[in-house]
């Protein structure tokens, strides 16, 4: 392969200089910029509050003459100076009342009995209106400009008015002061909202309600002078969020649908009410973006309502923009400069620096596959990425002899391994092929090698998919641990996972005709899990009882005729949820004096088919019957089975025996083996 020319890391040193250099004077640009869009922003902020506080003032200004006319008028009638015995009258005095106030449509006074007095604006004349208690009916005649009532407008009457059924009154009955209700359909002239005082006596008894309406389309016409005056789209919202009115310009649905959301969210709102302002930086994209302020604008009488406005950003920003595009530009060329010489460092010093750290990482996380070599140009990476390679090719040998996790451990750590180790609960799985030393003298040694070594991939796969590890091979079987090195949740269940994974693979066969039959034995419990071996060389494994009585299981399985034998501990840790359990019988293994329980590992549930679960059934009954001395009993419910399960075979010929010859004196049930 030809070797690339490697540069001496010193000289790569000298142009890192040169391009700090060149940076420091795109930094220079940078931080002008920067201090120029700052300064403009803040231009740009400026223009946006002295809009929005010419909106608010003018909300004030059309909103709260309101609650100084209704404050007035309820002192001239407390004061005798206006009457309410002659609704004609009355209705003559909001007439004149009305023609001197901008931006009001209604103003008028609601008796306890349904009537009402009250005067109109509307298409430039002033009318005044009158109903009656019998029938509802509202009289209708235009205020003339001598301040004379004309004649009747036959045009618009209202039947069956009642002022107490109309949202002003009974929201002027229940406040203390004025009271603001809407928006809602007024009885003419569309929607809109009201400001309403109840007027009460000495004795807190209701005398009427006073009231004034602005129709949505006078404050639409207000909402349009003021876009004029700001260049901006302009919008009311009540306290609530709901939409009162807006300009004709300047607010498109996706400007509308942006404030609506905001205000519809009351935590947002909570937020604009303790703070005053919002301001969003964009709504929309392009020419057609827009930047939108929001303030809360307090009405006299303790009433809020949020003012909003809304700038197209091309129109009002264009040309503070083109600056800021202008002062970018001339940093950008500036910058140009040092970036050249910059890239090609970067390029040249960071690259391969990085492929190797990669490679690095990947040995640290043991991901030995995807490790490659790194070219580069320069001398000390070349010799380092060497080097990585070279110590992932050993520790990829390295992992053939010792389990994978126990070298990624090892690699994480950082540390050397020593002797010694901890005790931990694990489970033991031992693997056995029965018969396969007849099946090796039969064949090739070659032969016997590959199936050996194919049966052994079949478990080990299983094995790693489950967690599990590999601990050590023992002729034609194998000891596998779970939770250990490496610590797993739910430890038996895995290794029960994995049984039944292999045995299904197992069974339809490996080299293309060997159907082996298989021993497996499982048990949990604590050991001793550690390096173990002499000063120079070491063995990971587990030591302590439960090693010796899972290989005792495995070894039982040929007096049972069984696949997975498997102790009370695991079925109890691995639990009835996932798998179907046999119980077997009640054994004393080989070097053990206590008994234990073992059983079964049938399969997955589910995937036990009705004929298996029900000779099952059928087997745990008569052990039932074994156990508690009713040999009979017991051999007549496993005659049952006999033919097609193996282990009841067993158990039948065990009861027949005992059933002939009854056990002298105690009697305990347990089967002591002599076979390991």
């Amino acid at each position: 392969m030809r070797m690339q020319r490697e540069i001496p890391f010193r000289w790569l040193l000298a142009g890192i200089f040169l391009g700090l250099m060149l940076v420091s004077t795109g930094a220079v640009s940078w931080f002008a910029y920067s201090g120029t869009n700052t300064a403009v922003r803040d231009l740009a902020l400026g223009q946006v509050n002295a809009s929005l506080d010419s909106v608010s003032a003018q909300t004030q200004l059309h909103f709260n003459p309101a609650n100084r006319l209704l404050e007035m008028a309820a002192d001239s009638l407390r004061n005798g100076m206006i009457s309410t015995a002659d609704p004609t009258a009355l209705a003559d005095v909001f007439a004149r009342m009305l023609r001197l106030e901008r931006g009001i449509d209604w103003i008028g006074f609601g008796y306890p009995d349904g009537r009402v007095a009250t005067a109109r604006s509307s298409g430039g004349k002033i009318y005044v209106c009158v109903s009656n208690v019998a029938d509802g009916k509202m009289e209708m005649r235009e205020f003339g400009a001598d301040g004379k009532p004309g004649a009747l407008v036959e045009s618009e009457p209202l039947q069956w008015f009642d002022a107490r059924r109309r949202p002003w009154f009974s929201a002027a009955v229940d406040a203390p002061g004025v009271a603001w209700a809407g928006p809602y359909d007024f009885a003419l002239d569309g929607r809109g909202i009201s400001a309403s005082l109840a007027l009460r006596d000495a004795s807190g008894g209701l005398e009427g309600v006073l009231f004034l309406d602005f129709t949505l389309g006078s404050i639409t016409d207000f909402l349009d002078r003021l876009a004029g005056q700001t260049q901006s789209g302009t919008m009311v919202f009540l306290k609530d969020g709901v939409l009162l009115a807006e300009s004709a310009t300047g607010v498109d649905d996706e400007v509308r649908a942006r404030v609506s959301g905001l205000l519809a969210d009351a935590q947002q709102r909570e937020s604009l009410e303790k703070e005053g302002q919002v301001v969003f930086d964009e709504a929309g994209e392009g020419a057609a973006s827009s930047i939108v302020a929001l303030r809360v604008t307090p009405l006299e009488g303790g009433y809020e309502c949020i003012s909003a406005v809304a700038f197209n950003r091309q129109k009002t920003f264009g040309a503070v923009e083109t600056v800021l595009f202008q002062t970018a530009l001339a940093a950008a060329v500036v910058f140009s400069f040092s970036l050249g010489l910059a890239f090609f460092t970067a390029h040249a010093l960071s690259k391969p620096l990085d492929g190797v750290t990669r490679e690095i990482e990947r040995i640290g996380n043991f991901d030995l596959e995807s490790v490659r070599p790194t070219d580069s140009s320069i001398l000390e990476i070349g010799i380092l990425s060497r080097a990585v390679v070279a110590m992932r090719d050993g520790l990829k040998s390295f992992a053939h002899y010792v389990p994978s996790d126990i070298v990624r451990d090892l690699v994480k750590s950082r540390t050397l391994a020593q002797r010694g180790g901890e005790r931990r609960e694990v489970s033991i799985m031992f693997f056995d092929i029965e018969g396969f030393t007849s099946y090796a003298e039969k064949t090739t040694p070659e032969q016997a090698v590959g199936t050996l070594s194919a049966c052994f991939d079949v478990f080990g796969r299983s094995i790693h998919r489950c967690g599990g590890v590999i601990d050590k091979f023992l002729g034609d079987g194998l000891m596998a641990l779970f939770n250990a090195p490496s610590r797993i949740e739910g430890h038996a269940a895995a290794a029960c996972r994995a049984a039944l994974e292999a045995l299904t693979r197992l069974n339809q066969g490996v080299e293309g005709h060997y159907v082996p039959r298989v021993r497996v034995g499982l048990h949990t419990g604590e050991a001793l899990v550690g390096n173990v071996g002499t000063a120079e060389r070491f063995s990971y494994t587990a030591i302590g009882d439960c090693v010796n009585l899972a290989s005792r299981l495995e070894g039982l399985n040929k007096v049972y005729g069984t696949a997975v034998m498997a102790s009370d501990a695991v079925r109890r840790a691995a639990g009835d949820g996932e798998f179907v359990w046999r119980a077997l019988d009640r054994v004393a293994v080989v070097g053990r004096k206590e008994p234990l329980e073992v059983f079964e590992l049938v399969g997955l549930c589910g995937q036990v088919d009705a004929e298996r679960a029900k000779r099952i059934s059928i087997y745990e009954a008569a052990l039932h019957f074994y156990f508690g001395g009713r040999f009979a009993e017991a051999c007549a419910a496993l005659n049952e089975i006999v033919a097609e399960d193996s282990a009841a075979r067993v158990m039948a010929t065990r009861a027949a025996e005992l059933a002939a010859h009854p056990p002298v004196g105690s009697w305990d049930g347990v089967f002591r083996a002599t076979l390991k």
